[in-house]
């Protein structure tokens, strides 16, 4: 993969060449067209309106924004046009190791001295971040937790439950009640659910800690990381206990919706975005939010990373670019965008409007989130991690038997030596 990449990177480079001023395109009245890419076409309105704005403040720039709902086609289309050198001047992807790897060999710009960094989340910073250099605007955060008919949960006199073996209670009683269990779609997000349970207990720094540890060599023994033997606990609680809808882990993203849309499940895992799609999936349900109870008993949500937008390097219009993201980070127009999307932003200060963003935050003492996603030794332990969540949480196989082949493998791959 990285040599694929310094091969792109060296065509690119000179497709490019000439390119990628700061100059004064625009001022000699002449209108610059900023091709600006993302996949959420479902936020089409909310970007046609920053569009519009945009435009009226910066006339000399027409804004083409380009679509593409199916995430893996836009994902490789990127690619292919950083090839071709025919990317989008601006272009959003998600936190992982390839925007590392594209920031690594040039082909995204470093914003680490654009306006909005003053403003900036340092969670958001630290997420976008490697060598001192930041190369990505974050749009937003999106909460995970429990969606729960609340007109259920008054018919029954069911209380919100704040541990794990609440939670195993109520969804009993739901149950009893003729409703299933938890929806969630197990197809499209796999053990997510588990990894949630995690990070949430372990919180954001302890958890990339733990995992750069093992990527790193200098955590050879798991069960030495506070709380993590807890999180792994709750996991299996909820596994062996049945909490999750009949076939759960066949279950697609719609399906799941339209089991709590019918009220076959009074109880949704997923994202507060899915506020966003009510109107669509699930307009008659009075919906409430509550964190997922883990054994840490913090009540902190799982957070994932919205959008994460870049500015393709060898550009044309780089300047316009920067005017782009600036302006897509002000406080007016990031409340703007994720009281829409429902979402939470990544500018400090802000907060998002929408009906439920207060219960989500009243319920919510805070966040935890991945900050790192790209690890250079995965290939000595991933395996044996993710074999790990996916035993416990589909297959209820005992926590303490895959800790004890996790930290075998680590200690035989003795990455720390590897290293040296």
């Amino acid at each position: 993969m990285i040599c694929v990449l310094i091969a792109i990177f060296l065509m690119s480079s000179l497709i490019g060449c000439g390119a990628g001023k700061d100059g004064n395109t625009g001022k000699d009245g002449k209108k610059v067209t900023l091709r600006v890419a993302t996949w959420r076409e479902f936020d089409k309105e909310y970007y046609e309106e920053i569009k519009r704005r945009f435009e009226e403040k910066y006339d000399y720039i027409d804004v083409q924004l380009e679509f593409n709902a199916d995430e893996n086609s836009y994902n490789a289309n990127i690619q292919t046009d950083i090839t071709t050198g025919v990317v989008a001047d601006v272009f959003d992807i998600h936190h992982n190791g390839t925007m590392q790897m594209y920031g690594q060999y040039g082909f995204i710009l470093d914003q680490s001295d654009m306006e909005y960094m003053n403003n900036y989340d340092e969670n958001a910073k630290a997420i976008n971040s490697w060598d001192g250099k930041n190369y990505a605007y974050m749009f937003d955060y999106n909460y995970f937790g429990c969606l729960y008919n609340m007109d259920v949960f008054d018919e029954l006199g069911l209380e919100i439950p704040t541990t794990p073996e609440e939670l195993v209670q109520t969804v009993a009683k739901l149950k009893e009640a003729g409703y299933g269990g938890i929806a969630y779609p197990g197809s499209r997000w796999g053990t997510t659910f588990a990894k949630g349970c995690i990070i949430s207990s372990l919180g954001t720094e302890a958890y990339d800690k733990l995992m750069l540890g093992m990527d790193q060599g200098t955590v050879t023994d798991i069960t030495t990381v506070d709380g993590l033997k807890d999180a792994l606990a709750t996991v299996q609680l909820y596994a062996d206990n049945d909490i999750f809808y009949t076939a759960s882990q066949s279950v697609d993203y719609e399906p799941a919706l339209s089991l709590f849309a019918t009220k076959k499940a009074a109880i949704l895992w997923g994202g507060t975005y899915f506020f966003g799609e009510k109107d669509i999936y699930f307009p008659d349900v009075n919906a409430g939010f509550f964190p997922t109870p883990t054994y840490a008993g913090n009540g902190v949500c799982y957070a994932e990373p919205g959008q994460c937008t870049c500015i393709y390097a060898n550009g044309e219009h780089i300047a316009e670019a920067k005017l782009w993201v600036n302006f897509v980070a002000q406080s007016e127009i990031s409340e703007y965008y994720c009281t829409n999307a429902k979402m939470f932003s990544a500018i400090r200060g802000v907060e998002p409007q929408f009906e439920e963003a207060k219960m989500i935050r009243s319920s919510s003492s805070n966040y935890a989130l991945i900050k790192s996603n790209y690890y250079e030794n995965a290939e000595w332990w991933s395996a044996e991690w993710e074999d790990m969540l996916e035993g416990i949480f589909w297959d209820k196989d005992s926590y303490q038997s895959h800790i004890d082949i996790v930290n075998a493998q680590l200690k035989s791959a003795d990455i720390a030596n590897k290293k040296k």
